[in-house]
């Protein structure tokens, strides 16, 4: 099984964004909110500004 995680934008968080395990996409996961650690918040395309504490509750992981 394979696993991919979508931002709250609903895009890959990374390019190329497929995982072999779960834990290798958590590990994924924690990366991307840690480019958000400098500024406190993440923005999507709607303008919607994500508070860090809330950010990997509104990504998505996928089985596929």
């Amino acid at each position: 099984m394979a696993y991919r995680v979508l931002s709250p934008d609903g895009f890959d968080i990374e390019c190329g964004g497929t995982y072999g395990s779960r834990k290798q996409a958590f590990n994924a996961l924690d990366s991307f909110l840690a480019r958000y650690e400098v500024q406190g918040y993440y923005s999507t395309g709607r303008l919607e500004r994500i508070p860090l504490d809330e950010l990997m509750d509104r990504c998505t992981l996928l089985e596929v």
